[in-house]
């Protein structure tokens, strides 16, 4: 290795980068110095982060267990009106105010929602070993009732969850306004689920789905889209314009039509007629309306909620517009007198 000094290779010559180079650099430096600068993220609006309210934790906690219950085993399929509508509910209810809320939520879940998921399984337990075939409860195997015993345990804590938080939300300062949460898109969020549930369900006593179709996977498919854009309109989320700019906005108009459309075809192997597409094998005449036809009856009347909620928001969307063009009229015609007045006390 070569270490003189005078053997060293010559450096090269400090190039002159000019005044843009040093304009730059400036930059550069004042950009970094902003972001260590820059204030940390802000609280929201409502001041301090609220803590989450006991009595809250276990009323989702409770609507969760119910909500796995009546997914799991039964004494039957489990296919039946009030399955699939307890279900849509509970998680209806965890999407808008439960653990999945967007924005920090207290609300305790409905007495109506509790009550009924631990009547309905307790019914179904005591019910479950006999022949009531309206709702399709048949003798099963030891283990064949423990979604029904799941849905009872979640629906009684859901019930109690005011009892079993009052000692700790007691201690916390007062509750401020709930969050705004847009009324049109929850709802249209219910009804989507609840078409949602139907697709899921038995539509014949051969286990078919009302999603084992091809009109029922496109209609699953435009459903789950429908769902995204509901859920961001109910919180306003950054996507919400997507769906308000009328690239989503086909999709709710195209779903509930869908959906109306496959509810018909469903209960129409209970018409007797030719004229609808039975594409679900069985036979109506020794299933239980309830029990099978409640898939394709959720699906009808989730598509038909669907639909009156869209056209009732394209009449208030319209008359809002119309509202606010009169106005913009008014005002620019108000401007025009009251500048027409200035110029004739100038003139006089």
């Amino acid at each position: 290795m070569n270490d003189n000094p005078a053997n060293a290779p010559a450096k090269p010559p400090v190039e002159d980068l000019g005044h843009e180079f040093e304009v730059l650099e400036e930059a550069a430096r004042s950009s970094v110095a902003a972001v260590a600068a820059a204030p940390s993220p802000q609280p929201p609006p409502g001041g301090v982060i609220q803590p989450l309210r006991s009595g809250a934790a276990w009323g989702s906690l409770g609507i969760g267990i119910a909500v796995a219950g009546l997914i799991g085993p039964w004494n039957d399929v489990g296919a039946n009106l009030l399955h699939g509508l307890l279900f849509a509910w509970g998680i209806w209810f965890l999407l808008r105010d439960g653990y999945a809320a967007v924005q920090p939520s207290w609300k305790l879940p409905s007495i109506y929602l509790a009550a009924a998921l631990a009547g309905y399984g307790l019914l179904r337990l005591v019910l479950g070993g006999g022949q009531a075939s309206l709702f399709g409860w048949h003798a099963g195997g030891p283990l064949a009732a423990f979604g029904a015993l799941l849905t009872l345990v979640g629906g009684a804590i859901a019930a109690a969850a005011p009892f079993l938080g009052k000692a700790k939300d007691a201690k916390l300062p007062a509750l401020p306004p709930a969050p705004p949460r847009d009324p049109q898109f929850s709802q249209s969020l219910f009804a989507y689920l609840v078409i949602l549930a139907s697709l899921l369900m038995p539509w014949g006593s051969a286990g078919e789905r009302g999603v084992d179709s091809g009109l029922g996977a496109v209609t699953l498919a435009c459903v789950l889209l429908a769902l995204w854009a509901c859920w961001s309109g109910v919180w306003k989320l950054w996507t919400t314009p997507l769906v308000t700019g009328g690239r989503m906005g086909f999709m709710l108009f195209l779903a509930p039509l869908e959906a109306l459309l496959l509810g018909l075809f469903g209960l129409g192997r209970w018409s007797g007629s030719d004229a609808f597409l039975k594409a679900w094998p069985g036979d109506p005449e020794t299933e239980a309306l309830l029990v099978y036809g409640a898939g394709p009856l959720l699906t009808l009347l989730g598509g038909g909620f669907a639909t009156y909620l869209l056209f009732h928001g394209v009449r208030a969307a319209t008359a809002m517009n119309k509202q606010r063009k009169a106005d913009e009229m008014a005002a620019r015609k108000a401007a025009r007198d009251a500048k027409k007045g200035g110029a004739e006390v100038r003139q006089a």
